[in-house]
């Protein structure tokens, strides 16, 4: 509605200043040069440069007024765009997480299927110079190289 009015406004303001012009050319005809005629013509001078000058503030408020809307338009697409980002970022951020956490699951699966692997085969070797306790010390030494690479 706001840039109807002032659409609407160019319009009288225009049609006014073209007015006064007119009025200046018909006072003209008869008698260019005549003093009296200067006189007369100074009230439609002035008339027609107020209205011209009118009609160049509405155009600049419209021309305001519809450059505001531009940029909501544009910063709300402009909000999206970031919005989005942040949403991907945040994927993948979690799968991330996802990913790090299905590693550490492999990797102490593996472990655990190494050591019964090493139990079982210190099982069926049989009694060696070995210590009950070696499976144990691997296991931990294993475990300490995985804690390294988990903080690695």
């Amino acid at each position: 509605p706001t840039e109807q009015i002032l659409v609407e406004k160019m319009a009288q303001h225009y049609w006014l200043s073209q007015r006064a012009q007119s009025l200046q050319t018909i006072t003209m005809m008869d008698r260019p040069f005549d003093e009296d005629v200067q006189k007369d013509l100074a009230p439609y001078i002035r008339y027609q440069a107020h209205f011209e000058r009118l009609f160049q503030r509405a155009l600049k408020d419209l021309l305001t007024l519809r450059a505001e809307k531009r940029k909501e338009q544009i910063g709300f697409v402009s909000q999206q765009a970031r919005e989005a980002k942040e949403a991907r970022s945040q994927a993948a951020e979690i799968r991330r997480e996802s990913d790090e956490t299905r590693k550490a699951e492999q990797h102490k699966l593996k472990m655990s299927i190494l050591q019964a692997k090493l139990e079982r085969e210190l099982i069926q070797t049989g009694p060696t110079n070995r210590s009950t306790t070696e499976p144990r010390a691997l296991a931990s030494g294993q475990e300490t190289t995985r804690r390294n690479q988990i903080a690695a």
